[in-house]
């Protein structure tokens, strides 16, 4: 979500010499601190993705699956004069406490809670798709765009480093040698 959400505000097809490459490099950082077993399967329950797009902007985000309520999803858009984030908080409602606790929220107990609607309305709109051939909201090349960046991502985290895109805006995902080899 973080990676679509975040070539959609900051209009990362604005402003570009070269319209195929959308995407300069990216690279990624995780950890396993609570869920070890993940790093069997190459993934963290704490991650950090950082894209340069090619026209200057910078995306952050971050996942986390370590939290009492099951799953964080984040991404920080910033702008020239202000910025957003989007998901900081995965609140059930708009009431925050404020006590002698500090300031708090309700939260959701797992990302099903969270995102319940969307999953829904993600479900609904493909069926209506395949079903009476209409039309998507998300059309086939921003998806495809963000799957790279995703995938550069990923790539980046297992082979810690980062991920560089070629002139015709595919991923080079290439790992380091190290000494040598």
């Amino acid at each position: 979500m973080g990676i679509d959400i975040g070539r959609f505000y900051l209009g990362v097809k604005s402003g570009l010499s070269n319209p195929k490459k959308q995407v300069n490099r990216v690279i990624a950082f995780g950890q396993q601190a609570v869920y070890a077993d993940l790093a069997k399967y190459g993934d963290c329950d704490n991650g950090w993705g950082i894209v340069e797009f090619a026209n200057g902007k910078i995306l952050t985000t971050h996942v986390g699956r370590t939290l009492k309520n099951g799953f964080e999803g984040t991404a920080r858009i910033c702008g020239t004069k202000s910025h957003a984030i989007v998901s900081g908080n995965s609140n059930a409602d708009r009431v925050e406490i404020r006590d002698e606790h500090g300031v708090r929220t309700n939260t959701t107990p797992d990302a099903f809670a969270l995102y319940d609607k969307s999953f829904l309305n993600d479900l609904s709109e493909f069926a209506t798709a395949v079903l009476d051939d209409k039309q998507l909201t998300c059309n086939p090349e921003d998806a495809y765009e963000a799957a790279k960046i995703a995938t550069a991502l990923q790539f980046s985290f297992r082979n810690r480093c980062p991920v560089y895109f070629d002139e015709d805006g595919m991923p080079i995902m290439e790992a380091p040698q190290t000494n040598g080899h």
